[in-house]
């Protein structure tokens, strides 16, 4: 059975076609090859961006890799120039024949592997078009290709014999056959880049949202488990949808009628709440304490800060949604217990003790009798970049990653930051000029030692600034602890080599697609 990529095909949005024939090479095809589904990348044609796509990568280590072009209907056939593919009695005319497109990718990824690493692919390398529903009779249809490399119906149980003899009939075309073990997982890694790149460019935003609709599932189903408990704590490590299960609460206590507070420390969270809540009082705890009546000297003195409630008057709330709680300790956690109009009032507490930057506890502060919910499937990180948190700072291990691989995060580390800088404006101007990564999908973390050195400059077009909304010459930049709770595309984590170990866990899993670590060595 072949490695698959994905491994569940219902999260993407694809025909019947393409499903066949995906599960097909699942089943015959052995556990040594890999084959991706669906890899977009992009051409210049004419001086206009042209977004191309191929629909199987089969990737055998034993020889190279093939391309392969799927068209469905039930009948294709040549007229003059034009290529017409028949669906359902209906004729659509293709831009150029199945197996010039597969052509096309073959090449696109030997110039791509060639420009990513300076030489050339030394396996075989070519292209196949499959017609998994109808059966190719005339040989003008092959578009003077040999027979071996156009596969149809009567080809789909025997896949793993034809495409051993497409390889050998591209091996013909190739001089040079040296193909080595670190070219074999160059490649891997140069495909899970493309693909990673492809998805933070946007192009896989159909496939999200059709993923979303799954992940939305899930969520529900947790909100209704917890349905008959007014008070409950949920736990769980980054990424596993604390945040979105909050904000769903939130709303459905806003159609119940509720009147709901939603609070955590972080400033820039609260942003995001704002934004999608209409009438839950959203505020950060450092503001509800303020809208009290604490003074602002006092904030930070939280046993001083309980006292004070004894002799203040403060609205109450029907529902209370914490979020990021871990950065609660006990006398907050009871203050905001405070606020809840009665004992049959909702308190849910969302928190994750992995991601405790300030070494807090709120003990039982909350007072919620019940243990917590945990959450344990990442829904935001490729499982790269969850499995490289997990393995460099041993923090986080017991969430199960989720089925994107995505290309291993690269790590560099510098002994002179202006070489840093310099480094970080040259991907910067590759991501968003070559690999058209729009600069609001990228973010720039940065330590809290040097984000005075870094957060203040400006990187080719683009200037460093301190939010989530951009212009199109900014690029947001935050402190780590600033971002925690919110995700992007792109993350750059720029740090010293002695951050801890939760201020890095919490850093890199703010990359959904891809992520860049600059690491300034200590002097």
């Amino acid at each position: 059975m072949a490695e698959m990529y994905p491994k569940n095909l219902s999260l993407y949005q694809h025909t019947f076609s393409e499903e066949k024939v995906y599960n097909a090479l699942k089943a015959q095809l052995p556990k040594e090859v890999s084959v991706f589904f669906s890899v977009s990348w992009i051409s210049i044609i004419n001086g206009i961006k042209e977004q191309s796509e191929c629909d199987f990568l089969i990737f055998d280590p034993k020889y190279g890799y093939l391309a392969c072009e799927v068209k469905g209907g039930t009948g294709l056939k040549k007229e003059n120039e034009s290529w017409i593919l028949i669906e359902n009695n209906e004729e659509r005319v293709l831009r150029r024949s199945p197996m010039k497109q597969a052509e096309e990718s073959a090449r696109y990824f030997y110039e791509q592997y060639r420009k990513e690493y300076n030489y050339n692919f030394q396996g075989i390398y070519g292209s196949i078009a499959i017609f998994p529903n109808f059966k190719i009779n005339d040989p003008v249809l092959y578009d003077n290709n040999p027979k071996e490399l156009v596969l149809d119906i009567s080809d789909m149980s025997n896949l793993e014999n034809c495409i051993q003899k497409a390889f050998f009939i591209w091996k013909r075309a190739h001089s040079v056959y040296r193909f080595s073990q670190d070219q074999k997982q160059k490649f891997i890694d140069l495909i899970n880049k493309r693909i990673a790149i492809s998805a933070a460019a946007g192009a896989l935003i159909s496939d999200k949202e059709h993923e979303l609709l799954t992940i939305n599932r899930v969520q529900d189903n947790y909100i209704y488990m917890i349905k008959d408990y007014n008070k409950a704590f949920i736990t769980g490590g980054a990424g596993t949808g604390k945040t979105w299960i909050a904000l769903k609460l939130a709303n459905k206590m806003e159609k119940l009628g509720k009147k709901v507070l939603v609070t955590c420390y972080n400033k820039e969270l609260i942003k995001f709440f704002k934004k999608n809540l209409e009438k839950s009082c959203v505020c950060s705890i450092d503001e509800l304490l303020l809208k009290d009546g604490i003074n602002g000297n006092q904030i930070n003195n939280s046993s001083s800060v309980f006292d004070e409630y004894s002799s203040l008057k403060y609205e109450k709330y029907d529902c209370i949604i914490v979020d990021e709680a871990q950065d609660c300790d006990m006398y907050i956690a009871m203050v905001i217990r405070m606020h809840l109009i009665d004992e049959s009032s909702s308190l849910f507490v969302f928190y994750d003790m992995t991601q405790n930057l300030y070494d807090k506890d709120f003990k039982d502060g909350f007072l919620i009798d019940n243990p917590p919910f945990y959450l344990r499937e990442n829904l935001r990180n490729t499982s790269s970049i969850y499995s490289w948190a997990q393995k460099n700072t041993n923090l986080g291990k017991d969430v199960i990653t989720n089925q994107i691989v995505g290309p291993k995060p690269e790590s560099i580390k510098f002994d002179d930051i202006h070489d840093l800088k310099e480094s970080l404006e040259n991907t910067l101007i590759k991501l968003i000029d070559e690999e058209y990564v729009r600069n609001e999908f990228i973010t720039i973390l940065v330590d809290e030692e040097l984000y005075g050195l870094i957060g203040d400059g400006k990187y080719g077009r683009w200037k460093l600034v301190n939010k989530t909304e951009v212009d199109y010459n900014e690029i947001s930049c935050y402190k780590v602890d600033e971002f925690k709770g919110l995700e992007s595309n792109v993350v750059f984590y720029i740090h010293k080599s002695n951050s801890g170990a939760s201020f890095n866990y919490v850093a890199y899993t703010r990359a959904k697609y891809y992520l860049y670590e600059y690491i300034l060595k200590n002097k």
